[in-house]
């Protein structure tokens, strides 16, 4: 197991055996999970190659609990990191760099995959996938299970990128898996994105041609806690406006689609903002107005928010 505090590297030449598979966990205030999240790992009906961790952030004792865990794990274990916390999206393509796998499984330290999850995803490899996802049910901090499970339909699956614009239905990047040639051909995730960013690669890889399976299988359980990155709402909605933004020109989703996204997301913002910072609203407003420069109505309440912020002109 490699040390802490390492900066990335170089991908590396190491297995031969066709389609490795590398699990790329990255960790943020998580020591509480990771021995549960890596024990489903190690109970893997189809083991991976390898596991690569980055403790994005020293704050627990995570790398000691790794260090105890791989002492009998049944696959090497490399644990890198920083000391300053990176980005989920920086950790990732921190750890596809070091990764030796020709074949990439994403999973957070906090989620757990059930028994069949590698398999059942090498099995969609075999038929001819570059990219291969389950769907999700959800647990809680104590691994009790909650209600509700996310799969995608068959009209979801049929008209792919428009449906996954509209509602996440592949919902964490623990659910997903895909070669590694197609991060070579569409590059990494988008650093600038702290939300959004899986999606967004998700984009990417469907305008490149890649192509998605849905393995049938509820294979992985999403930790619901109060430290999720969905829990914080203002901010998730402000910083997905961000990616709205830069998909506003996707051919792959129907221009109403794509304008309507940013329009609603704006709105929701304005409205968060509205009583507690009305700089930011005004400029939610400001964005509104020059979406839809026909509605007076953007345009009057960007002024009642300016004067609030700033007072008369």
């Amino acid at each position: 197991m490699s040390g802490h505090g390492s900066n990335g590297a170089a991908a590396r030449s190491g297995d031969t055996r066709r389609d490795a598979v590398s699990v790329l966990i990255p960790a943020y205030r998580s020591s509480r999970y990771i021995e549960r999240t890596l024990g489903s790992v190690a109970a893997q009906t189809d083991r991976p190659d390898e596991v690569v961790i980055f403790e994005d952030g020293r704050t627990d004792d995570l790398v000691e609990r790794v260090r105890r865990f791989a002492g009998n794990a049944p696959f090497p274990i490399e644990l890198a990191g920083e000391m300053r916390n990176i980005g989920v999206s920086a950790a990732r393509n921190r750890m596809m760099r070091r990764a030796r796998g020709r074949i990439f499984a994403f999973l957070d330290a906090d989620d757990v995959w059930e028994t069949d999850h590698l398999e059942t995803a090498r099995a969609g490899f075999a038929a001819g996938a570059d990219v291969c996802f389950s769907g999700v049910t959800f647990i809680d901090d104590a691994d009790r299970p909650l209600a509700g499970a996310i799969e995608p339909t068959s009209e979801d699956l049929a008209n792919l990128a428009p449906s996954v614009f509209r509602y996440n239905f592949v919902q964490c990047t623990s659910t997903l898996s895909l070669r590694r040639e197609w991060i070579e051909r569409v590059g990494d995730f988008d650093e600038r994105l702290s939300h959004g960013e899986d999606l967004d690669l998700w984009l990417r890889l469907m305008q490149a041609g890649a192509r998605f399976h849905y393995t049938g299988r509820c294979s992985c359980r999403y930790r619901k806690h109060p430290q999720s990155a969905m829990h914080d709402t203002m901010r998730m909605v402000e910083q997905m406006g961000a990616f709205y933004e830069k998909h506003l020109g996707n051919a792959l989703i129907p221009r109403r689609q794509r304008r309507g996204a940013l329009i609603s997301n704006r709105r929701v913002l304005a409205r968060l903002h509205w009583r507690t910072n009305p700089s930011k609203a005004a400029r939610a407003f400001a964005r509104l107005a020059r979406l839809q420069p026909w509605n007076p109505f953007h345009a009057g309440l960007w002024l009642i928010a300016r004067i609030r912020a700033h007072g008369p002109a």
